[in-house]
């Protein structure tokens, strides 16, 4: 089985609209970004599942508006997120091991709730990647030169930008092998994690990489939102 997990459980503080919404159900083009976000997961006829997880509070909210996009649609599961990305990430194994056409060999793509521009063929890249990996990362080569700094004041280290990645989602496990390295964490990593993969790298396992696209970024600011609306009307 193939699932794909929504993550849409932050308040996007950073947003400050005026409506006093999540950025995820903020529109574009007249389109909440939640379902623009859904509908390439829910157009990939291989994803037998998608769970959404999102704000304390949003859930009859999200529900109303995914029944209003796909009536009847039972592939597609609203539930409370975490009170972080990592939370709610458990909180989506936890709803699908309940399941029980679900198993631990069950491919779970993760992804953004404010991505809304991910593309099939991503998706679908990140499915046929998972036979040659214990899981992968959707990303892109980064076109800044980037440095490092511990204090913010004094530069460490210059790397070479021809071998460093920004991180995109998806991002795609097995639902048995996630679970059990989550369940591996100590609570002094789990405070500090802030990718999925990285557990994997952490404990000596395959990460492998999926391109991703420029068009394939994360609405966090209103700046972003501004592009997306464009992209979304061109």
């Amino acid at each position: 089985m193939i699932c794909a997990a929504i993550l849409a459980g932050g308040l996007g503080t950073r947003m400050k609209n005026k409506d006093h919404l999540p950025k995820q159900f903020l529109p574009l083009d007249g389109k909440p970004m939640l379902l623009r976000t859904i509908a390439p997961f829910y157009h990939c006829r291989e994803i037998e599942k998608i769970v959404v997880c999102v704000t304390k509070g949003w859930v009859e909210y999200s529900q109303k508006l995914i029944d209003g996009e796909w009536p009847a649609e039972d592939r597609i599961a609203v539930i409370e997120g975490g009170s972080d990305r990592l939370g709610s990430l458990i909180n989506a194994c936890s709803f699908l091991r309940g399941k029980k056409d679900v198993s631990k060999e069950t491919i779970l793509l993760t992804h953004d709730g404010a991505r809304p521009f991910v593309g099939e063929e991503i998706i679908r890249a990140n499915i046929e990647a998972m036979q040659a990996y214990d899981c992968v990362t959707t990303a892109v080569p980064v076109v800044d030169t980037i440095l490092t700094s511990a204090d913010g004041k004094r530069v460490d280290d210059i790397p070479n930008r021809s071998s460093l990645y920004a991180v995109q989602t998806p991002q795609t496990f097995r639902l048995g092998a996630l679970t059990e390295a989550i369940e591996s964490l100590t609570k002094e990593e789990k405070s500090v994690l802030t990718d999925a993969a990285r557990i994997y790298l952490m404990r000596g396992k395959s990460v492998g990489i999926v391109p991703g696209s420029s068009d394939n970024f994360k609405v966090t600011e209103k700046k972003d939102l501004k592009l997306a609306d464009l992209l979304q009307k061109s």
